[in-house]
């Protein structure tokens, strides 16, 4: 995975890293198939990923094909909470080829916790 850094970033690459790692597994341990992720990019304007027809799929998330949009430059929490919530986008569309926005959330809710413990072992 390519990680673009258009802003500031609140964690080091290695606990990003960490995260990324936890993400997949707990997707798996959901009965999905981790996506197929190319790109991670820490943007600080949208607009230009808004128009080439990346999705809003939450506040300072963007999803498209095979990349990851999260916004930057802001406090940890809010950074990995959008990182999770644009992984389990990128992983609901991938299984099941439609997006279900609260489901979406719903999951991001249940596994944000297990998420940030990754930190501690980072």
């Amino acid at each position: 995975m390519r990680v673009l850094l258009e802003a500031e970033v609140p964690i080091t690459e290695r606990e990003l890293r960490a995260i990324m790692d936890r993400l997949e597994a707990e997707v798996a341990g959901m009965g999905m198939r981790p996506p197929d992720l190319e790109q991670l990019v820490v943007f600080g304007d949208e607009t230009p990923y808004v128009r080439r027809g990346f999705r809003e799929v939450g506040e300072g998330v963007l999803i498209g094909d095979y990349s990851l949009c999260v916004r930057g430059g802001v406090p940890a929490n809010v950074f990995i909470d959008e990182l999770v919530t644009g992984y389990l986008a990128l992983a609901y569309l991938s299984n099941f080829y439609t997006l279900d926005l609260e489901r979406v959330r719903r999951l991001g809710e249940r596994v944000f916790m297990r998420v940030l413990a990754a930190l501690r072992d980072a």
